[in-house]
Protein backbone atom coordinates (compact mmCIF):
# COMPACT_ATOMS: atom_id res chain seq x y z
CA UNK A 1 0.00 0.00 0.00
CA UNK A 2 1.18 3.45 -0.79
CA UNK A 3 1.67 5.43 2.11
CA UNK A 4 2.93 8.99 0.93
CA UNK A 5 1.10 12.04 1.99
CA UNK A 6 -1.09 13.17 -1.26
CA UNK A 7 -2.27 16.34 0.31
CA UNK A 8 -0.74 19.67 -0.27
CA UNK A 9 -0.83 23.05 1.90
CA UNK A 10 -3.44 25.31 1.30
CA UNK A 11 -3.68 28.43 -0.92
CA UNK A 12 -5.60 31.67 -1.14
CA UNK A 13 -8.82 30.57 -1.24
CA UNK A 14 -11.81 32.16 -2.80
CA UNK A 15 -14.69 33.83 -1.01
CA UNK A 16 -17.20 31.08 -0.38
CA UNK A 17 -20.95 31.78 0.49
CA UNK A 18 -21.90 28.42 1.94
CA UNK A 19 -21.11 26.30 4.77
CA UNK A 20 -21.18 22.43 5.62
CA UNK A 21 -21.45 21.90 9.55
CA UNK A 22 -19.56 18.21 10.42
CA UNK A 23 -19.32 17.17 14.66
CA UNK A 24 -15.79 16.66 15.63
CA UNK A 25 -14.82 15.40 19.45
CA UNK A 26 -13.19 17.57 21.66
CA UNK A 27 -9.72 15.68 20.37
CA UNK A 28 -9.97 15.93 16.66
CA UNK A 29 -10.79 19.06 17.08
CA UNK A 30 -7.68 20.14 19.04
CA UNK A 31 -5.93 18.34 16.11
CA UNK A 32 -7.10 20.85 13.72
CA UNK A 33 -6.60 23.47 15.45
CA UNK A 34 -3.04 22.32 16.25
CA UNK A 35 -1.72 22.00 12.95
CA UNK A 36 -3.60 24.99 11.51
CA UNK A 37 -1.47 26.75 13.95
CA UNK A 38 1.43 25.26 12.91
CA UNK A 39 1.00 25.80 9.65
CA UNK A 40 -0.11 29.27 9.79
CA UNK A 41 -3.67 28.88 8.41
CA UNK A 42 -7.31 29.13 10.07
CA UNK A 43 -8.36 25.62 10.92
CA UNK A 44 -11.90 25.89 9.18
CA UNK A 45 -9.37 26.71 5.87
CA UNK A 46 -6.96 24.03 6.65
CA UNK A 47 -10.31 21.84 7.45
CA UNK A 48 -12.08 22.70 3.98
CA UNK A 49 -8.50 22.14 2.37
CA UNK A 50 -8.01 18.89 3.54
CA UNK A 51 -11.65 17.67 2.69
CA UNK A 52 -11.77 19.24 -0.32
CA UNK A 53 -8.35 17.09 -1.34
CA UNK A 54 -9.92 14.25 -0.63
CA UNK A 55 -13.11 14.50 -2.55
CA UNK A 56 -11.21 15.39 -5.26
CA UNK A 57 -8.55 12.14 -4.88
CA UNK A 58 -11.19 9.86 -4.51
CA UNK A 59 -13.77 11.12 -7.52
CA UNK A 60 -10.12 10.96 -9.65
CA UNK A 61 -9.63 7.53 -8.47
CA UNK A 62 -12.56 6.08 -9.30
CA UNK A 63 -12.71 7.51 -12.56
CA UNK A 64 -9.43 5.70 -13.44
CA UNK A 65 -11.11 2.61 -12.23
CA UNK A 66 -14.42 3.21 -14.16
CA UNK A 67 -12.11 3.75 -17.69
CA UNK A 68 -10.08 0.70 -16.88
CA UNK A 69 -13.40 -1.81 -16.52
Amino acid sequence: MNHQNPLSLPKPLAKRNTSLNIRLTTEEKQWIEGLAAALNVAPSTLARHFVIQAVRFHLARKSTENSNG
